[in-house]
């Protein structure tokens, strides 16, 4: 899942620490955070990973700062990039708590952190370690305007693993979800909501219903490609 709402965050974070010129100039961590997050815009993921690993380094002193978390959930995205499935979700579990430690556990970290996690999860095939992660994340996120986007992909993911374990409560997250997407301005990742809705709608045997969703998002996507 494409979080864009964090990636601006931790962007505006690193060109604040940048501005800071005696930080800039007593501090290795900067240096590798942002040596990081060139590598990862040319797709150097594994040079990236070797520069946010720095990082988490420099801030050996300090385990429980907000800078060591941000450093570990930057390491994370890396190994989930290199398809390090174990070592990312060790790294998002940890900034996750972390986060809601030294920021609070309702804080706009908490909810970026714990979905993230929920993909890793998803990834790894554990949905039920992936819903307790979406539950945290839509607590801590669903008051957040910054949010919204990333809410609705939560209670669709969520859906998803709900319906996946047979567990009562898929088609009140799918529908929460779509009720999001039609408040959002469309786009391709909301389109794959509404497939995935019609996913469960057609497993279900709701296939008129599945349909309706289908039509839905195809018209969403034909509208975007104009």
């Amino acid at each position: 899942m494409k979080i864009k709402t964090k990636s601006v965050l931790l962007a505006a974070l690193l060109t604040v620490l940048a501005n800071t010129q005696v930080y800039a100039a007593q501090d290795e961590y900067l240096t590798h955070m942002l040596a990081g997050q060139e590598a990862s815009k040319t797709g150097n993921y594994a040079e990236a990973a070797k520069l946010y690993q720095a990082a988490v380094d420099d801030r050996a002193s300090q385990p429980k700062s907000y800078e060591m978390m941000v450093a570990k959930e930057c390491l994370g995205r890396q190994f989930k990039r290199l398809r390090k499935f174990k070592e990312a979700e060790e790294m998002f579990v940890q900034a996750t708590d972390g986060y809601a430690a030294c920021k609070g556990p309702k804080s706009l970290d908490v909810a970026l952190s714990a979905g993230f996690l929920g993909s890793i999860y998803m990834f790894e095939g554990k949905a039920a370690d992936a819903i307790v992660a979406y539950d945290r994340a839509i607590a801590a996120g669903q008051d957040k305007q910054e949010a919204q986007t990333e809410l609705a992909h939560w209670y669709c993911f969520r859906g998803t693993c709900l319906g996946a374990l047979k567990r009562s409560g898929a088609e009140e997250s799918f529908k929460r979800s779509m009720e999001l997407v039609e408040k959002l301005p469309p786009d391709e990742l909301l389109a794959a909501d509404i497939s995935d809705y019609a996913a469960y709608l057609e497993r279900n045997g709701d296939k008129a219903a599945a349909e309706k969703m289908n039509a839905k998002a195809k018209a969403i996507l034909a509208k975007i490609k104009k």
